[in-house]
């Protein structure tokens, strides 16, 4: 139940990024948005930074009862963001708009989905274990997987990092 809600919150904002991506007058291209040829210096650790920050906010958010409905919209920000800027990125139809969109927010986002997933099941978990020890006699006891799945994400989290620093301009300069 809790992947299910996670997974649809990220549809939902993948649904409404596409939309106003189409509906809204964004610029046309990433070219025309300025985002090809200007790549600020990236780093491992800014990225990482900029990657972890929906992880961390999840997990800020296992701390609280209001876990289990916001960290759904955590996912949905996310889901939102990527889809706008591949909307974009898709509107110019020419080829190198769309291998931009496949480097660019897709091969990070195949590692960095799997990792927000396991953050955001493992921080609803936690969120669902606060309410059993407010409402019930007995808490439910922790699980040992959820530090393996904390130590799966991040280092899902860094991996994502090292591509979007590393890999995506060793492909972006060989197209």
């Amino acid at each position: 139940m809790l992947r299910l809600a996670l997974v649809f919150g990220y549809l939902i904002g993948c649904a409404g990024g596409v939309w106003l991506g189409v509906h809204a007058n964004l610029p046309v291209t990433w070219l025309q948005a300025g985002v090809i040829g200007v790549a600020p210096t990236m780093d491992l650790l800014t990225e990482l930074a900029r990657y972890g920050t929906y992880g961390f906010g999840m997990l800020l958010l296992s701390t609280s009862y209001l876990g289990l409905m916001l960290v759904p919209m955590v996912l949905a920000v996310k889901g939102f963001l990527a889809g706008s800027s591949i909307t974009v990125c898709l509107r110019g139809g020419e080829m190198i708009d769309w291998l931009s969109a496949l480097l660019q927010v897709g091969l990070p986002g195949l590692v960095l989905l799997p990792a927000l997933f396991l953050l955001g099941e493992r921080s609803m978990r936690s969120s669902a274990r606060l309410m059993a020890l407010r409402f019930r006699d007995q808490p439910m006891p922790p699980q040992e997987r959820d530090l393996h799945s904390l130590a799966a994400a991040g280092i899902l989290l860094l991996l994502s990092a090292a591509i979007k620093v590393y890999v995506i301009p060793i492909l972006l300069n060989w197209i």
